[in-house]
């Protein structure tokens, strides 16, 4: 039994966002990537161009233009948030299960998931995952198994065949 999911993530910059038209056009495109049995994960940027209120370009003008430092970063990421919020509502509102998630503004609600499994199987090592600020893991799934083994196997050995750490030969 295979109960992999095909994933589709959708990106929208700011103006595919930028206006309740352009969103509900957006909205659609995520619909029905879910209705066609698609994970579906929409990205979005800070809503529309200058002189719109959260567009990038005009935060960027509160500050004179400057950016590259964590101030500007701060300021950009609220046009994201913004953005992230307002779309994450408007799907529900069309009855589409949605939470805006946002990682690298300083919210706790995003972060990555780490599988010991998934990481020796695609070829990492723990050099990679040690480069990961540790603030960002927020979940970690630990097990072991043999260092080689199949791709054709590998579906199984995810949902049935994990090792308890320390019997397999996982770095």
């Amino acid at each position: 039994m295979r109960t992999t999911r095909n994933v589709a993530v959708l990106k929208f910059g700011g103006t595919s966002v930028a206006t309740s038209e352009q969103r509900a056009i957006a909205y659609n495109r995520v619909r029905d990537a879910r209705d066609a049995g698609f994970a579906t994960v929409a990205v979005v940027s800070a809503m529309g161009r200058s002189p719109e209120a959260y567009a990038t370009d005009t935060l960027l003008e509160l500050i004179g233009g400057r950016s590259g430092n964590t101030n500007a970063d701060l300021l950009l990421a609220a046009g994201e948030l913004v953005s992230a919020a307002v779309f994450a509502d408007g799907l529900c509102a069309l009855g589409v299960d949605a939470v805006a998630l946002v990682a690298g503004a300083g919210a706790a609600n995003a972060g990555i998931t780490v599988d010991i499994l998934h990481l020796t199987r695609t070829g990492d090592t723990p050099d990679a995952l040690r480069a990961i600020d540790p603030k960002l893991i927020g979940y970690a799934q630990i097990c072991d198994g043999p260092l080689t083994r199949p791709k054709e196997e590998w579906d199984d050995e995810g949902f049935q065949q994990r090792q308890i750490p320390g019997d397999g030969g996982f770095p």
